[in-house]
């Protein structure tokens, strides 16, 4: 006997009211005495035993049965012939159930077999984007393959189109590319696709293209998240062209769709492309408001992948306007967003690398740099790699690493003419490794070239003025005019920061113009610098020098006057050193001591410093302290000391004279001043009812 009709004689065993009770289990592949009663409440009390002796049904360990194939579709057979709506609902109801599960495959099976292929396109849309946000390509791939040609629509194909194009396999999302082209020849118009199209173009620097086909889309009055997805994507198309006035009235156009929709997700995305917009038109504070919209709305609604964004690109707003603490805590929340995609952690690592670099955290950056352009690389970033390969250039070059920069820039080099976009950044960072290498002319070629048509980022603006300014302090030719107007298009003076180790006599020229000094003094004056080794130098009285784990000791006390004439000094060549230390002496004994005196210096300073990095940097034949080294005093007074990185900090301690125990010429002629000028600044704080300068005053005067 054929199983269908084994299957037909028994359930014939059981009463009609039974067997009427009993189809709704026809979806369940095991039945349970009780739980069942929950999908057929209709079931007399005394059924699990009719049923299961009838069927032959064996219970298992866990009070369950095993439901044969051939009885569970007899059942569906006797249920859609006498109840089709409530057939209908049951089986939709179990198709939910399996889409929550993750059996997306069964699911839509039974939705098509419904003939409720609407519901079943929605369904496989919305699984093909929670896909796509998950970056699980390999499973949207192996379903979409095996899938029936019936539900690949013009609809699913431009969901699944975009979906692939974030793919991490290039041929993927290559393949993918040429098919959205493909059928846009062929004359496919579906809002869906088009959308994908345009996206493509986006990613592949093609903006015209891309701008063309979302505007051709949107003649056609898309309607509900089609015409939101595409209003999005024409906003961000008008941004990548530059066209600022245009970005912000589509960007208006958005908003204005997304709440006649009232749709949540993309208000948030609307708002966070206004804010993109504003911020391009200089527009801060109304940029900071959207901002500010778009996190709240994010959160509403989960949207984590677009949040993370958010915060990554609100954190480069914030380092622009120098507010670092900021944008890093704002990197830190997006970091630890769930569900994120590799290449959100790469943005967020490189826009925290770019940070530290801009603002002249030296350790941080030579440690983050790597990282996060190993990131760039997985997640197949490759314009967005070049920027910081050339960033990394600039400080390994700011760190003496001349010839590893030079090697670094060349693979750079290679991928220029595939991203145009990074030839202005290019130009500028030769030029900073051609002036730190002392090739003066062709450093000045660069960089003019860099600022020709602006198209440099304004903080690097600012950095290729003040390189120019070097320049022209080398011909005695130098105004810091071009360097203030740069400074004031930025709105802050902290781009100094990034380059400052490479400019001590350039800034201690500027600290020496009006309304200079100030200046200086507020950037170089503020909170230590994450990961910075701190010295603190006591110089009245005999000259004692403290790191954080306590004072340090010397093999030579003259390296002590050595470490301090730099660090008050600046950079200074042998000569320098020789005339203030040893009054200019240059015989071989001299030179010798001299030797061993810097010797001394790299040996007290070195356990502070990471292992490899040389405590008193040689550039350009000019002796410098590294500048990771933090140094700060008490209290100094103005004119005597030209290098702008020593921060002031607390409360002023005399013991004795200024750097009682050093011998060189460069304190002789300059203690009594130093301690005049002194006196008359605690005097003056005193006059403030600072109560602390009391016994600092009674040592002054009698020095003075």
């Amino acid at each position: 006997m054929q199983p269908h009709a084994q299957t037909e004689l028994a359930l014939e065993q059981l009463s009609p009211e039974l067997l009427s009770a009993l189809l709704p289990l026809g979806l369940q592949e095991t039945w349970h005495p009780v739980r069942s009663l929950g999908v057929a409440p209709d079931l007399p009390d005394a059924w699990w035993g009719q049923v299961t002796q009838a069927l032959n049904l064996t219970p298992q360990a866990d009070g369950t049965v095993q439901v044969p194939g051939p009885v569970r579709a007899a059942l569906m057979a006797r249920l859609m012939a006498a109840h089709p709506h409530r057939y209908r609902a049951l089986v939709g109801a179990h198709a939910e159930t399996l889409l929550s599960g993750g059996d997306v495959v069964a699911a839509l099976t039974l939705l098509h077999d419904l003939g409720d292929t609407g519901r079943a396109e929605t369904a496989l849309e919305q699984w093909i984007t929670d896909r796509h946000v998950r970056g699980e390509f390999s499973l949207l791939q192996e379903v979409m393959v095996a899938a029936p040609t019936a539900w690949r629509t013009d609809r699913i194909r431009g969901a699944l189109w975009l979906a692939l194009l974030s793919s991490p396999e290039r041929e993927v999302a290559g393949q993918a590319r040429q098919e959205l082209l493909t059928a846009y020849e062929r004359g496919e118009r579906h809002p869906r696709v088009l959308h994908a199209l345009s996206c493509a173009l986006q990613l592949d620097g093609r903006y015209e293209f891309a701008l063309q086909i979302s505007t051709q889309a949107l003649s056609g009055c898309p309607e509900g998240t089609d015409a939101l997805r595409l209003w999005h994507q024409h906003t961000m198309n008008l941004n990548y062209l530059s066209q600022p006035e245009a970005h912000l009235q589509s960007a208006q156009r958005f908003l204005e769709e997304a709440e006649r929709a009232c749709h949540f997700s993309f208000m948030g995305i609307a708002h966070a492309t206004l804010a993109y917009a504003c911020e391009d038109l200089g527009e801060l504070a109304q940029a900071e408001l959207h901002y500010q919209q778009a996190k709240e709305l994010y959160w509403r609604t989960s949207y984590w992948n677009q949040l993370a964004t958010l915060l990554n690109n609100y954190a480069k707003l914030l380092c622009d306007l120098g507010r670092p603490a900021e944008a890093l805590e704002q990197l830190s929340a997006a970091a630890q967003l769930p569900t994120l995609a590799a290449r959100h952690h790469a943005w967020i690592a490189f826009t925290r690398s770019t940070i530290h670099h801009l603002y002249g955290l030296h350790a941080e950056a030579l440690a983050s740099m790597p990282e996060a352009l190993e990131l760039l690389q997985q997640a197949h970033l490759e314009g967005d790699a070049l920027d910081l390969r050339l960033l990394w250039v600039e400080r390994l070059a700011l760190d003496g690493r001349l010839d590893e920069a030079r090697r670094v820039l060349r693979q750079g080099a290679a991928l220029v003419g595939r991203y145009p976009r990074g030839a202005a950044q290019m130009t500028f960072t030769s030029g900073v490794l051609a002036y730190l290498s002392q090739e003066w002319a062709q450093a000045s070629q660069l960089f003019q070239a860099a600022l020709d048509g602006s198209m440099l980022v304004p903080w690097d603006q600012v950095r290729a003025a003040l390189y120019l300014l070097a320049l022209d302090l080398r011909r005695d030719s130098a105004t810091s005019e071009t360097l203030e107007d740069r400074l004031s298009a930025v709105g802050h003076d902290l781009p100094l920061l990034t380059d400052a180790g490479a400019h001590q006599r350039t800034l201690q020229w500027l600290a020496a113009q009006p309304g200079w000094a100030s200046r200086l003094e507020r950037i170089f004056g503020q909170s230590p610098r994450t990961g910075d080794v701190l010295l603190r130098l006591e110089p009245f009285g005999p000259l004692e020098i403290f790191s954080q784990a306590g004072q340090l000791r010397f093999p030579l006390r003259r390296s002590a006057e050595l470490l301090a004439f730099l660090a008050l000094h600046g950079s200074a060549s042998r000569q320098q050193i020789l005339a203030a230390l040893w009054e200019g002496q240059a015989d071989g004994k001299t030179v010798d001591l001299f030797k061993k005196t810097l010797r001394g210096l790299r040996s007290a300073l070195q356990p502070l410093l990471p292992g490899g990095t040389d405590p008193v940097t040689l550039r350009q034949g000019r002796y410098a302290l590294h500048p990771l080294f933090d140094v700060t005093v008490a209290q100094l007074p103005q004119g005597f000391f030209p290098a702008p990185s020593v921060r002031q900090v607390g409360h002023p301690v005399v013991r004795g004279p200024f750097l009682a125990d050093g011998q060189g010429p460069w304190l002789e002629d300059s203690r009594a001043g130093i301690h005049e000028a002194l006196l008359h600044d605690l005097q003056v704080r005193a006059g403030e009812h600072d109560p602390v300068t009391q016994h600092a005053r009674h040592v002054l005067r009698n020095l003075t």
